[in-house]
């Protein structure tokens, strides 16, 4: 027989007390039950409270068509379990967190955080620790669980087991399951959404020790905070560790927090009962390079900027572009800046040089840098009269596509003009000029990517 449970149950919401399947009502019933942990309702936060209440009621859709609350709890417990581990059920059933913060007690139900506070450099006391993967022994692929099956008898039961098959190509081939119970849980679709949350948080790998000042006092543990620290791309976290500290600091442990770790497409990311597919989830931790790079070649002999652009990343998980630039007399990268949103800037440069792009996933992670390289000078260059004109000679570099020809008059490169044609191969035949006439000529080669060598000349020579 199918039993109905307490309903001394109250819903902060409307006030009412009745009989409720809420996982953040019951835990907060049981923390205020006599059999319970025997707290007054002045020591539960409501707001908090009655936001993960409103989390736990939020209809999402199946596999089968319908839709159902996000989190539920329907089961039994015995007193004799102690009231840590029954909290700990009630706790696992909404995917949360029970937070006793200033005496209080904060409810949370498994959603997104949004973050309460920014974090900056004004904010620490000391430096900053970043752990940028978790150890081998923390890290898993796959998630096994056990939920009560109402079509089973109500009897423990397996749900499809989940195995990232991306992530165990990160793990060498090696498929490393956590075995979780969910005793609260019978609904199959509501275990596979906890897994796949499960799965996704751990692989967010990025952890950060953060010394602050006492301006974190307004942070609680599990909420969230914005991390822009200096030279490196915001990035969202969850608070994870909190304590005070002897020098008069608080110290922070930050996870790395990803809205996407929520995402759900029943039709891609839920099982039927009794099927065991590794499936390949969206990788937050990769991102595509850029596919090209392009910079806007300068058409006169001098420049004071060369732009530069690239090609958009189709990715949900990216977060901003990351670019570089070395000029010619600088033997080291320098950064342009992060978290630029365009695909495309403008850097201030009179001289050859390098560009690099990269794309930042809002989960930290990077791709591999597309790169517009200064092509080579041509090598040797000559000028020799011929009939009606002047022949230009020397080694065309293998990392051009075409050159730039400028003609001077004299040796006074600021007076010189481009010619129209920018040959792709020497020798080069300038014509159109009288016996007589003498030319002076620079040339400079132009890659791929559109990007420009040094000027090698000048040469001169004399029409025949």
């Amino acid at each position: 027989a199918l039993v109905e449970g307490a309903d001394t149950i109250l819903d902060p919401r409307t006030g009412q007390v009745g009989w409720s399947d809420n996982p953040a009502l019951c835990l907060a019933w049981y923390l205020t039950a006599p059999f319970g942990w025997r707290a007054s309702w002045a020591d539960i936060d409501i707001p908090a409270l009655i936001a993960a209440a409103n989390v736990c009621d939020e209809l999402v859709g199946t596999r089968r068509g319908i839709y159902e609350k996000r989190y539920t709890c329907n089961g039994r417990v015995s007193l004799g379990e102690g009231k840590i581990a029954i909290t700990r059920k009630l706790v696992s059933a909404m995917a949360g967190a029970l937070v006793v913060s200033g005496g209080r007690f904060f409810v949370h139900a498994g959603a997104p955080a949004l973050p309460a506070a920014t974090l900056t450099s004004d904010d620490l006391r000391g430096d900053v620790t970043i752990q940028g993967s978790r150890p081998r022994r923390d890290l898993f692929n796959g998630v096994r669980a056990v939920y009560v099956e109402p079509a089973a008898n109500w009897q423990p039961t397996d749900a499809p087991p989940l195995l990232a098959s991306n992530y165990v190509a990160e793990d060498g081939g090696e498929a490393i399951y956590r075995d979780m119970e969910f005793p609260l849980t019978t609904s199959v679709s509501t275990v596979q959404r906890i897994m796949k949350a499960e799965l996704e948080r751990n692989r967010r790998q990025r952890e950060v020790a953060f010394p602050a000042n006492l301006s974190a006092l307004r942070l609680r543990p599990w909420e969230g905070a914005m991390v822009a620290l200096d030279r490196l791309v915001p990035f969202p976290a969850r608070v994870t560790g909190w304590s005070l500290s002897p020098d008069g600091g608080v110290n922070l442990t930050l996870a790395e927090e990803d809205p996407a770790v929520w995402d759900w497409n029943p039709a891609v990311d839920e099982r039927a009962t009794g099927d065991s597919p590794s499936v390949v989830l969206p990788n937050p931790g990769r991102v595509a390079t850029p596919a090209s790079i392009a910079v806007e070649t300068p058409q006169g002999s001098a420049f004071a900027a060369l732009g530069v652009s690239w090609a958009a990343v189709p990715s949900a998980h990216l977060a901003s572009y990351e670019v570089e630039f070395m000029p010619a007399s600088v033997a080291a990268w320098q950064g342009y800046g992060a978290g630029q949103g365009a695909t495309a800037a403008s850097v201030a440069t009179a001289e050859p040089t390098a560009f690099r792009v990269r794309a930042v996933a809002r989960s930290g992670a990077v791709s591999g840098w597309r790169t517009a390289p200064v092509p080579a000078a041509v090598s040797a260059p000559t000028a020799t009269g011929i009939a009606g004109g002047i022949r230009l000679s020397g080694g065309f570099p293998a990392d051009a596509v075409r050159l730039q020809v400028f003609e001077a008059t004299s040796s006074n490169l600021s007076a010189a003009a481009k010619l129209p044609t920018e040959p792709t191969s020497l020798f080069y035949d300038r014509t159109g000029l009288s016996a007589g006439e003498t030319r002076w000529y620079w040339l400079r080669a132009v890659s791929a990517e559109g990007n420009v060598s040094a000027l090698a000349g000048p040469v001169s020579a004399t029409a025949l």
